[in-house]
Order: structure tokens, then C-alpha cells, then sequence
């Protein structure tokens, strides 16, 4: 577990364009394969190079830490791949973009500097946001649908991202976090929408040579990875990233 959480993001350029990712189950399991998950608020961005590569990092307020012992009130940067600099940009699809002053439910791993990584980019990540009646809720972000869906190899079912009531669901996760409860995405969804059905699992991307290729190398650990421009870059450095060398990707814009 750590910077590289290869198991349950893995990316890849596709001749479409698109970053292919493999999920986890559900909030519950990602929180628990997560360093952190924290209620925090944005604040300014950054943005710098990393070779050829651009990163954005954006500081953060933690107003509600459910996990990775941090606490309200304290300050942390996330850093997503992605960003534009000096008339250039690199478009990573399914990279979180962050608005300041908004609050967001952050599933995080630690970097080597210091810093905090999306565990999964933008899947699972949640935006505040006000329901009817003014409840506080907690919602998808747009950017996780930019991403393609992989079919997890062991076939098992992908609970589908929702909107939740904010405080229900950090409550829950809390549970789920300390063991007192299995994960049930419903006890936090608004009334109408936890009498629904359970849908099925959001529309999967057929598995192509390019991401099989990207598997293997993903399943190398540590390895060192050609990237763009033929810069060698770590996994950890391209933050779940993982360019396949030889063929035209969509990492760069």
C-alpha cells in the first residue's frame, strides 16, 4: 500500500484517449486500503514540473479526519498528475481537478516528500454540496467519469459512486474504518434513492493489448518505467500513471 496502489488504480494511455482505471469495490474497501480519509477544504493551487510531466498540488484544510491521524484544523497538500504551466498542459483524464473553498471527502496515500496523492484519482472522491431542505451532501466528481472502466480480473462486483448524505456517510465510514460494521452504501444515500434498487456495477472497457500490457508492468512494483519523451520516471512519480512505451498515449495535451 503506498503511493503506487497498482492493485486498485491502474492507468493507462488508450488509443481513445481515455485513462482506464480498475476500481475497488466500494468507498468501504477504499477507505480501508486508504493512508487517510479526511473532510478537508481547498484552498490554492500550484502547479510545477516534473521532467516533462506537470503536477498540480493543492493545499488543503482538514475539517473532519476520519483515519491516518490527522486532525481538524491541520493543513496538507494533494498532489494530482496533471496540470498547465507556461502556455503548456498535461491533461491526465480522470485526475481530480480541485476548486478553492469547496470541501471535499479525500481518500489519500502519502508521498516520499511529504505530500498526499489521490488513492485512486478522482474515483471515489466526493465534493460537498447542498441537497433539498439544506442538507449537506457529498458527490461525485465529473473528472471520474473521464475515466474508462477495467473489468477486475477476479470478477467481482463495483458498487457505483453516489451522492450521500454528508454526515450519515462520515459516520458510517468511521464504523467501517474501526471494524464495527461492513460496508452499506445505503444507510448514508438521501431516503428516495436507498429504497432503489442496488444497480449493477458501472459500464466496464473491454481490455485491450495496451492495458494488459500496462498490468504487467503495473505488477513490477518498483520498476522503472519508460515515460514521456523517453524520461524514466517511477510509478510513485507519475502518480499512478503507467505510460506503455511503443505505443501513442493520451497522457500528454
Amino acid at each position: 500500500r503506498g503511493a503506487c496502489w497498482l492493485a486498485f488504480a491502474i492507468l493507462a494511455p488508450t488509443f481513445a484517449g481515455a485513462t482506464t482505471l480498475v476500481p475497488p469495490s466500494d468507498l468501504g474497501e477504499l477507505s480501508l486500503r486508504s493512508e487517510a480519509v479526511v473532510l478537508a477544504v481547498a484552498g490554492p493551487s500550484r502547479v510545477s514540473h516534473r521532467g516533462p510531466l506537470l503536477f498540480t498540488r493543492t493545499e488543503f484544510t482538514v475539517t473532519r479526519a476520519l483515519a491516518g491521524g490527522l486532525r481538524a484544523g491541520e493543513k496538507l497538500e494533494v498532489e494530482a498528475p496533471g496540470g498547465r504551466r507556461d502556455g503548456g498542459g498535461w491533461l491526465v483524464p480522470g485526475s481530480p481537478r480541485f476548486e478553492p473553498g469547496l470541501a471535499y471527502l479525500l481518500f489519500l496515500d502519502s508521498a516520499p516528500d511529504g505530500c498526499w496523492r489521490p488513492a485512486a484519482l478522482a474515483y471515489g472522491l466526493l465534493r460537498a454540496s447542498s441537497g433539498a431542505g439544506g442538507r449537506r451532501l457529498l458527490e461525485p466528481l465529473a473528472e471520474a467519469e473521464e475515466a474508462a472502466w477495467l473489468s477486475p480480473p477476479d470478477g467481482r462486483h463495483v458498487e457505483p459512486v453516489g451522492t450521500y448524505l454528508e454526515s450519515p456517510l462520515l459516520d458510517h465510514l468511521e464504523e467501517v474504518l474501526v471494524g464495527r460494521a461492513p460496508w452499506d452504501g445505503r444507510r448514508a444515500l438521501p431516503p428516495r434513492e436507498a429504497a432503489l434498487p442496488r444497480p449493477d456495477s458501472p459500464p466496464l472497457a473491454r481490455e485491450t493489448a495496451s492495458v494488459r500490457r500496462a498490468l504487467a508492468f503495473g505488477r513490477r512494483g518498483d520498476q522503472r518505467h519508460q515515460g514521456l519523451e523517453g524520461t524514466a520516471v517511477r510509478c510513485g512519480d507519475l502518480a499512478h500513471a503507467v505510460p506503455v512505451p511503443g505505443e501513442p498515449g493520451a497522457l500528454g495535451a
